[in-house]
């Protein structure tokens, strides 16, 4: 037996505010009922149309539009896409009729109209990254939220946050909580994400007005929109500043062919935030944004530049001086619709880049061989960036000084961790040099027994360790798990000595890719039983935080120059070994 699913409808029906003509006469409050009027006309044409014989939404839509061309009060009406429906009226304003397509629990496929989808795997690319976010603030602004996620969908990206560390202060609006004057605070936020329904020229909130039943005058609905919204957005919707649209919403349930229509019990207008009000803001200067919504990339008007208010969105956003921007738009700067599930893939996968790879703005959103995602329905649809490409929020450092001697030594990203990337010198008390000879130092760096290592901490499995031991302040000795960790993010532990292994320096024919950064050398090591030096420029071994038996052994890691693989193992503490060390978070 056939499973049959069903399909809905919401129609979105956008009223905007008033547009500044010279043969306009705005009364603001008069302008609420006008359009109201208009588009509930529309709706019962609309429905009128959608029930007749072999008749669909998208075919009454396409008759719905011919109808609307004709009426006293419009100027005219297109159809930007296969769902959406445009209005032009003739005292100025703008409105929009909307279908917005959603599944059988009535879950939006679509952040706008149309469609697309794509896969994601994101492997280690170059970072770039010059300039570090030292904003951990997040904010996710999701207006549309009962419509494009199910409970607990959003969790595994909320949980990349909560894996990259406490420092990161996320915030969840949802629904009612995204009001406009959310947006105003943007710009205090390091990340922002927008998960709603988009257009070229605004995208909706979260503010909504419900009535039993249709209001029948202009007193009703302004005592409506003041008692649930307020009087302050009241006011600059009745404006001439064009800054907020209202609309309201219908449902229609469709199935194979199937498609059942009828008014709904409860009459909602829902709102959007025009990009004349974006365009009004204050800078946003440290803050990146991805436009999780359709049409979020465009920064051109496809047909009618007269139906839409201006700058294009992406233009508002980047007028913000935001440090960098995410969109979905062909390469002729021209938008379309996406689909929830490519928006949920992307936002996955850029947070994913920037919390986990340690990516900068510039590739956060590429794929492994460096092009963008693509909708495969709408290959000219793709997932860009816009503006500043050198930004990052993992805390990397190059250099650094050991400011008990005034070593300057040399570090690296690794995935989120940031480690030397040259061996330690410090001269503590018992350490060597290679040969005891002291040239070797800046080359091979000191030989240290684990002892010395801890300088008197107690072992540590954690990650991190906690142990500072013989490390510079801020710096600490690794656990196994922190060696794992590294090595796990650069292919795991069967090739990670090739990526860590510097391409000189190791004999015979040892040497590595170094893809790491790490530039392992074949520093050798003391044998404490021969009292002896041994293997310069064949192995080289790290000590850990964690000790095998109280008395004799500890752990600690091994490269061979022979293979590419590393190995995690024990020896006895007094044998003479190189120190990494790893920056504290």
């Amino acid at each position: 037996m056939h499973k049959i699913q069903f399909l809905q409808f919401f129609l979105i029906i956008v009223l905007v505010a008033s547009c500044k003509k010279d043969t306009i006469v705005n009364s603001g409050q008069s302008s609420v009922l006008e359009v109201h009027d208009l588009l509930g006309q529309t709706s019962n044409k609309f429905y009128e149309l959608a029930n007749q014989a072999n008749s669909d939404p998208f075919k009454a839509l396409m008759l719905t539009k011919d109808w609307v061309a004709t009426q006293k009060s419009v100027e005219g009406a297109v159809l930007l896409d296969s769902t959406c429906l445009r209005i032009l009226m003739k005292s100025g304003r703008r409105t929009t009729f909307q279908m917005n397509l959603t599944d059988k629990d009535g879950f939006s496929l679509y952040r706008g109209s149309k469609a697309g989808s794509s896969g994601i795997l994101k492997n280690l690319s170059a970072s770039g990254c010059t300039n570090i976010m030292k904003n951990k603030k997040v904010l996710i602004y999701a207006p549309a939220y009962s419509q494009l996620y199910a409970e607990g969908e959003m969790q595994p990206l909320l949980d990349l946050f909560s894996h990259a560390g406490s420092d990161f202060e996320v915030t969840v609006l949802k629904d009612k909580q995204c009001t406009l004057g959310v947006i105003k605070s943007f710009g205090d936020y390091g990340l922002v994400i927008i998960d709603t329904h988009g257009r070229e020229d605004g995208f909706m909130i979260g503010t909504k007005v419900k009535f039993s039943t249709p209001p029948k005058d202009t007193l009703e609905i302004k005592a409506a929109i003041i008692q649930q919204a307020g009087q302050d957005f009241y006011d600059l919707l009745r404006s001439k500043d064009d800054q907020v649209e209202q609309g309201s919403s219908f449902k229609v349930l469709t199935g194979y062919g199937d498609y059942r229509y009828g008014l709904p019990e409860i009459h909602e207008m829902d709102f959007y935030v025009t990009t004349t009000y974006i365009n009004s803001l204050a800078s946003w200067s440290g803050t990146i944004i991805l436009g999780n919504m359709c049409y979020s990339g465009a920064n051109r008007f496809a047909g009618h530049p007269e139906y839409f208010y201006a700058p294009p969105i992406r233009s508002a956003f980047m007028n913000r001086d935001v440090i960098s921007y995410y969109g979905y738009t062909k390469d002729s700067d021209y938008s379309e619709g996406v689909t929830d599930s490519l928006s949920k893939q992307m936002e996955y996968l850029l947070v994913k880049s920037f919390l986990v790879d340690g990516d900068s703005t510039g590739v956060a959103h590429l794929k492994p061989d460096n092009t963008e995602y693509e909708d495969y329905l709408n290959p000219q649809l793709k997932f860009k960036h816009f503006n500043k490409d050198n930004y990052c929020f993992h805390d990397c450092v190059s250099v650094f000084t050991d400011n008990r001697d005034g070593i300057i030594y040399k570090a690296v990203c690794i995935g989120k961790q940031s480690w030397m990337a040259e061996n330690l010198r410090y001269n503590a008390p018992g350490s060597r040099f290679y040969d005891d000879n002291v040239a070797n130092g800046p080359v091979y760096g000191k030989l240290y027994d684990w002892n010395t290592v801890m300088n008197g901490a107690a072992t540590s499995t954690a990650n991190p360790s906690g142990v500072q031991g013989i490390c510079p302040k801020g710096w600490h000795l690794p656990s196994q798990a922190e060696w794992q960790q590294m090595a796990d993010f650069i292919g795991g532990s069967a090739v990670a000595g090739k990526a860590m292994k510097s391409t000189s320096g190791w004999d015979p024919k040892g040497n590595g890719t170094n893809t790491s950064g790490f530039s392992a050398i074949g520093a050798g090591y003391w044998d404490w039983g021969l009292k002896s030096y041994a293997n310069l420029g064949k192995i080289t071994m790290y000590w850990t935080s964690e000790e095998f038996d109280p008395e004799w052994r500890a752990y600690y890691l091994i490269m061979n120059g022979a293979y590419d693989n590393i190995t995690l193992t024990y020896s006895y503490k007094s044998t003479g070994m190189s120190v990494r060390c790893v920056k504290n978070n």
